[in-house]
């Protein structure tokens, strides 16, 4: 998954991504470091459907999350969004 983000003049500098992905049946939320902008996604099953979204994180606090990305695997490995 890759994801850009550009801060304003009057916006505080981005400390973590916080990364959210699930499907029917497990919910996995992964802290990323400020300075990432993509994440690979492993171990996810063959022919299953999920949905991903990503929140930012400054140093004066969380901000809202992304709309869900869904998708559907087609065969088992790594999956680039």
């Amino acid at each position: 998954m890759t994801w850009s983000y550009s801060s304003g003049p009057d916006e505080a500098p981005i400390v973590s991504f916080h990364l959210q992905y699930q499907n029917k049946s497990f919910i996995d939320n992964i802290t990323l470091s400020g300075s990432l902008s993509s994440k690979e996604l492993i171990h996810l099953k063959p022919y299953t459907s999920y949905s991903v979204r990503i929140m930012a994180e400054s140093v004066l606090g969380k901000g809202d999350w992304s709309g869900l990305i869904n998708f559907t695997t087609s065969t088992a490995g790594r999956y680039a969004l």
